[in-house]
């Protein structure tokens, strides 16, 4: 396990349990489904973030799915702040998330050559501003529609397997396989609507 991801579930149970020891602060359910676009395409996420809110004031804990590129499951810190009005009216706001993504490698065709490919988890972030549609003033409940800019990033080793060598002086066991490694950063935008609850 990564120290970011400690890190980030540390900083969320501490603010959960300061939370729960006030009455002032209630529960809140954020709910996404969206479209990520980023110079390698369209892709679809989906995301929850649950957590507590005071006045204008959301924190909580996201995870969901992320496409773009490769599969990850993103896990990550979201802090919120009603910009006019309250979570008792509709009314925009802006967001920031930051934590990190755990790659969910599965039936990626191998490129040729490679004999395995390993990923390993890197940042997930994004900032960005929404609207929030209240169903009616006497419910928590709400249409979210939301705008930001963000960034994936994973690292990727890759072993290739020994070359292909005829007539050669040596054998298999004196042959060496190839360590290749990259970094992906990917930038994105992401539309995206929701419930909150």
């Amino acid at each position: 396990m990564s120290l970011r991801i400690l890190l980030v579930v540390a900083g969320c149970t501490l603010f959960a349990g300061a939370g729960f020891g006030q009455r002032s602060w209630k529960f809140r359910s954020d709910n996404y489904v969206g479209i990520v676009a980023g110079e390698l395409g369209n892709y679809g996420q989906v995301q929850t973030v649950n957590g507590l809110y005071k006045g204008p004031w959301f924190v909580g804990i996201g995870t969901g799915l992320d496409y773009y590129r490769f599969r990850t499951v993103p896990l990550y810190l979201s802090v919120n702040r009603d910009l006019f009005g309250s979570k008792e009216s509709s009314g925009f706001f802006i967001s920031l998330n930051g934590g990190t993504t755990l790659p969910w490698f599965s039936g990626y065709p191998m490129p040729y050559g490679i004999q395995s490919r390993t990923f390993s988890p890197g940042f997930w972030g994004n900032g960005g501003f929404g609207y929030r549609q209240k169903l009616s003033e006497k419910t928590d409940k709400a249409f979210l529609f939301s705008i930001s800019y963000g960034m994936k990033k994973l690292s990727e080793k890759q072993k290739s397997l020994p070359p292909l060598c005829f007539g050669c002086m040596y054998g298999p066991e004196q042959q060496t396989t190839q360590t290749y490694e990259y970094d992906y950063v990917n930038r994105t935008f992401l539309f995206s609507i929701g419930f909150q609850f």
